[in-house]
């Protein structure tokens, strides 16, 4: 199902490619691979959530409660960020998520009683909200037309590599137990993309806010 679903962004990633993409917009690849790393360290952990709930006691009524509390404390930070948030940059709020995950693979890996993960789940929730923003903040800066859907259909493409390669290797891992390995390659996916996200600061050809606000 999730390979169907990622085909259309695919063939959007091979045309862009064709049309040299890649040589005009080296900025928008190296946030893209940053982006592919992320999702595969969040596929990893997504996957093995319920597989770790229920291991722990957890009936699947329960499990489903806990992880949709997730999209509650998501639409409170929606809220909130919209008061608070007026001067965003991506590189901030891609560190910002980047720490956020890490917070969220150490609680699952301690987790045993419910409110730990209610605190994960609201980490989850929030990260994931965070980087959408910081993908919104990065394409209004590097894209002249602000319309041109072109820049985020790249960062998904990376985005549904990642998530589709996640859950493979973490199966290639697991056994009756979930074990200590899903989080290693979660952690390394997790290095990759600290490395990678060195590299808009080298390669910066941003627009101005006043830019931004004037596109369209």
């Amino acid at each position: 199902m999730l390979s169907l679903l990622t085909m259309p962004v695919l063939r959007h990633l091979v045309k862009h490619l064709q049309q040299g993409g890649f040589r005009k917009q080296r900025l928008l690849y190296g946030v893209a691979f940053m982006i592919f790393f992320f999702a595969l360290g969040d596929s990893i952990l997504t996957y093995i959530m319920p597989l770790l709930i229920t291991e722990n006691g957890f009936s699947h009524e329960m499990m489903g409660l806990i992880i949709g509390s997730s999209s509650l404390v998501g639409a409170a930070f929606d809220i909130l960020v919209s008061r608070f948030l007026h001067k965003p940059h991506y590189r901030r709020l891609y560190l910002a998520v980047l720490i956020l995950a890490g917070l969220f693979g150490v609680l699952l890996f301690q987790a045993k009683a419910i409110w730990i993960y209610l605190i994960a789940m609201a980490v989850w929730g929030i990260y994931w909200d965070i980087f959408h923003f910081a993908n919104y903040d990065f394409v209004s800066r590097i894209s002249v037309k602000i319309n041109d859907a072109a820049e985020f259909g790249v960062l998904d493409a990376f985005k549904a590599l990642g998530s589709l390669l996640g859950p493979v290797l973490t199966g290639l891992v697991i056994s009756r137990v979930v074990g200590v390995a899903p989080f290693i390659l979660s952690a390394a996916a997790f290095i990759f993309y600290l490395l990678v996200l060195n590299y808009p600061n080298k390669h910066t050809q941003e627009i101005s806010p006043a830019q931004i606000k004037t596109k369209g």
